[in-house]
């Protein structure tokens, strides 16, 4: 193999890292369960498909320092800021998820006096988790 074949391998699995990045995050931004689920596995298997190729062919990587600074730099900066955003959106879309799920106080007596149309207190109900998207 050549330097060049193995950088374009090498930035082709840098993009496919970055494409699922980009798809986890708008699946974060759908709040859609299911296809956070999918994105995160695709995230998954491409970030181990980089880790295997660059543990195989670490010997024989060498890149100029052009190449570095325009090329795979770029890219990493790229993965970086959007994998930073997405486990802020994680963790926010978590703590939505924890504050709701607390505040239902499941399997307790909730005290507070909720009141109905009427403004009469209105009876205990079971708890109803709505999977909100948008």
């Amino acid at each position: 193999m050549n330097n060049n074949t193995v950088s374009t391998e090498l930035k082709d699995y840098l993009k496919m890292v970055e494409s699922e990045a980009s798809n986890l995050q708008k699946a974060l931004l759908s709040r859609d369960s299911a296809l956070i689920l999918d994105a995160v596995t695709r995230q998954r298997i491409a970030l181990d498909q980089i880790q295997s190729y660059i543990s195989e062919n670490q010997s024989i990587m060498f890149f100029s320092p052009t190449e570095k600074k325009h090329v795979l730099q770029p890219i990493m900066h790229r993965i970086r800021r959007v994998l930073t955003m997405n486990e802020r959106m994680a963790r926010t879309l978590l703590g939505v998820i924890d504050k709701t799920l607390s505040n239902l106080a499941i399997g307790t007596k909730n005290t507070a006096n909720v009141y109905n149309g009427y403004g009469r207190v209105a009876g205990m109900a079971a708890p109803i988790l709505i999977n909100a998207q948008g």
